[in-house]
């Protein structure tokens, strides 16, 4: 099953990673802190922030989308601030 949702958590500070982890804890049904393995060790959250975190790509942001596999779950993050978990 596929969730696409905006960015929430993470979005007043512009941090994609953020809402990665809260979007994953939900459905794991479990405090984010309890994530394993912790995001960090699959991507590096301060390049997710950077490459993601502007909607629209600006100087420094993906004008498109990044993916990787986390949790046991394909996850896609856009720049214009959706996170899909599936």
């Amino acid at each position: 099953m596929s969730e696409i949702v905006p960015m929430e958590n993470g979005a007043e500070f512009g941090r994609p990673s953020l809402e990665v982890i809260s979007t994953v804890a939900e459905r794991e049904d479990c405090p984010p802190a309890e994530l394993r393995p912790p995001l960090y060790s699959v991507v590096d959250p301060e390049t997710l922030d950077r490459l993601c975190g502007s909607p629209g790509g600006g100087q420094h942001g993906l004008d498109g989308s990044m993916s990787f596999t986390y949790c046991g779950y394909d996850v896609t993050v856009a720049s214009d601030g959706t996170v899909s978990v599936e």
